[in-house]
């Protein structure tokens, strides 16, 4: 069994979605997360207001530590980001425990981060090897193959463009419903002149 940890949404009227982290290396990364798909790893659209989420709203910050994941969250926005309902100070990072509750941007319009939007239970959990397998991976922008990988190195560790990365298993990301994952396997496309539409391989 492999440590992972997880996001699972339950506000906003949208519960079920299930975000999975898996770093790529045991020397961890940082995950952003916001509204702009171009600079973050979890994309947070409000459907509602959309000033209410910050182009790079927050960070997750992996570390092993032991036989699990070290996550911290750290706020980067101008609307906030809660724990347990208790507003994070902009720049601070808060260690996560399991079961903690997260709200990105404010609390909804009943007052409380379960009406929010983007209400998250953070959750420590460990996922077969066999299950990779079965796991959805998006196309990161820039990248010939799939893979979903995260924007930022850890602290300290060289940078590189993500169009030079290989293609060896990268971090994952799962956008399911609870207790399902996706059995499709990423399959490459290819275009014909006719203007018809992709087929796989």
């Amino acid at each position: 069994m492999l440590p992972c940890f997880q996001l699972l949404r339950i506000g906003g009227g949208r519960g079920g979605d299930l975000y999975t982290f898996h770093p790529p290396s045991k020397s961890g990364c940082t995950y952003r997360l916001g509204c702009r798909a171009d600079l973050c790893d979890v994309a947070l659209r409000p459907q509602q207001e959309p000033g209410l989420i910050s182009g790079v709203h927050a960070e997750l910050h992996a570390e092993l530590q032991g036989d699990d994941w070290r996550v911290s969250l750290e706020d980067h926005s101008s609307q906030g980001t809660l724990v347990n309902n208790v507003r994070l100070p902009r720049g601070h990072r808060l260690e996560l425990s399991d079961g903690d509750l997260l709200t990105f941007g404010p609390q909804g319009q009943a007052g409380t981060s379960s009406s929010s939007e983007f209400y998250f239970m953070f959750q420590q959990v460990r996922v077969k090897p066999q299950d990779f397998a079965a796991i959805t991976v998006p196309r990161s922008k820039g990248e010939a193959g799939g893979g979903f990988q995260p924007m930022l190195p850890p602290q300290g560790a060289p940078q590189r463009p993500l169009s030079t990365l290989s293609s060896a298993p990268k971090a994952t990301l799962i956008l399911n419903s609870i207790g399902s994952l996706s059995k499709l396997q990423a399959q490459p496309l290819t275009f014909s002149r006719g203007g018809g539409r992709p087929q796989g391989l």
